[in-house]
């Protein structure tokens, strides 16, 4: 077997696993809010709040996610991942714990997960221990957002969790961050946002254009130094040359 043909049997492998498992899973995930009101009051303060923040953010290009909001997104989190424990102590009663069903001890792995992750974002966030646009795009309120969807509905239904809820909620994971980049890209800018944008393509460009100087300048030094040492090495070889032709003089 060829590798083409490898990576073409691996290829349509891969379609037929999304297109029939992944993709129906994703559907459920998304379209399953709208029959539980209870997971609909989670999720639509929490979209509408993400599309204020998109919007503020798309206004306002000349600034960025800062430290504090993305501390504050991961307490935002933690405080959903809570609010999903009560609704798991309120759907199973009293001592649920002494009769955990699979489904039960799956749904409370998966919250405790997640809230160990808050928590654990939070832990860096406050001390700014990871790098900076790594932490802003993991606590950001779109990555939030496809996280505690993700959330809500597996603990409000029996959707299970496995490989396929995994890689359905990493796709919506990043379909959410695509979706709000999109939205606020096309929010118009202030005025001020466009004077900035505009001087930061023109010291963009001075920039380009300066390194482009060095790199010309880096090039002629190296010919230059290149022919002089080219030179030296004919005028060294012509030395004895000279002093042959002046002894049969």
């Amino acid at each position: 077997m060829s590798l083409l043909t490898a990576i073409s049997s691996f290829s349509q492998t891969i379609w037929a696993y999304f297109r029939d498992l992944v993709w129906p899973r994703i559907i459920e995930i998304v379209t399953t809010p709208i029959h539980h009101k209870q997971a609909l009051w989670l999720i639509v303060p929490l979209l509408i709040s993400t599309l204020l923040m998109q919007i503020y953010f798309g206004r306002n290009k000349d600034e960025e996610l800062g430290w504090n909001t993305a501390y504050g997104n991961s307490i935002a989190l933690i405080y959903i991942s809570i609010n999903l424990l009560k609704i798991i102590y309120d759907q199973y009663g009293y001592g649920f714990w002494h009769a955990l069903t699979p489904e039960l001890t799956s749904k409370l792995l998966f919250v405790g997960i997640i809230m160990l992750q808050a928590f654990l974002l939070a832990f860096l966030d406050l001390f700014h221990s990871l790098p900076k646009r790594l932490s802003f795009f993991i606590g950001s309120l779109p990555s939030v957002f496809a996280i505690a969807l993700v959330t809500i509905v597996v603990v409000h239904t029996n959707i299970p969790i496995d490989l396929i809820t995994f890689f359905a909620a990493l796709c919506l994971f990043f379909a959410s961050v695509l979706f709000f980049t999109f939205f606020r890209w096309i929010v118009p800018p202030s005025e001020h946002a466009r004077s900035y944008l505009a001087r930061q393509h023109e010291i963009h460009q001075t920039e380009h254009q300066l390194k482009r100087l060095e790199r010309y300048k880096k090039i002629q030094d190296i010919e230059e130094h290149v022919k002089h040492a080219v030179d030296g090495f004919i005028h060294k070889s012509e030395q004895p040359f000279k002093k042959i032709g002046n002894f049969f003089k």
